[in-house]
C-alpha cells in the first residue's frame, strides 16, 4: 500500500536488514543465495528496479545508469546484512544504510533522512 518508489526502496533496505539482525541464519542463507543464484538475484533486481524507476518518475532520485543503481542498492542491502551479522551493526544501522543508499541514488540529504525514518509498515 506504499505508494512512492523511494518509500519501498527506504523500507525494504530497512527491513532485509532488521530481519538479519533478528534471524542471522535468514540472513546467511539469504546472502548466499544472492551471491550464487542468478534467479533469484534476477528476481529481487525486478522489485529493486520498479522502486527505483518510480522514485526516478517521482523526481526523488537521479542516476545515470539504472543497472548500476540497481547493484548499489542491492550491494548495500547485502553488506547491511553482513555487517549485523558480523556484529558490525551500529544504533539504526538500518536506517543509517538506507539514508545512504538514498542519498548515492540522487535524493536530497533531508529527503532521504525523512524517508530513511520513517514508521515500519506493521
Amino acid at each position: 500500500g506504499v505508494n512512492s518508489g523511494a518509500l519501498r526502496l527506504a523500507i525494504g533496505v530497512r527491513m532485509f536488514i532488521r530481519r538479519a539482525a533478528a534471524d542471522p541464519t535468514w540472513a546467511s542463507a539469504v546472502i548466499r543465495v544472492v551471491h550464487f543464484d542468478q534467479a533469484i538475484r534476477s528476481k529481487i533486481a525486478n522489485y529493486v528496479l520498479v522502486d527505483l524507476r518510480a522514485g526516478a518518475e517521482e523526481g526523488v532520485f537521479s542516476y545515470a545508469d539504472e543497472n548500476i543503481a540497481r547493484d548499489l542498492v542491492v550491494s548495500c542491502v547485502v553488506g547491511g546484512m553482513r555487517a549485523v551479522i558480523e556484529g558490525r551493526g551500529i544504533q539504526e544501522h538500518d536506517s543509517q544504510v538506507a539514508e545512504m543508499v538514498l542519498k548515492a541514488l540522487g535524493a536530497t540529504p533531508a529527503r532521504a533522512r525523512k524517508l530513511a525514518q520513517q514508521p515500519l509498515p506493521g
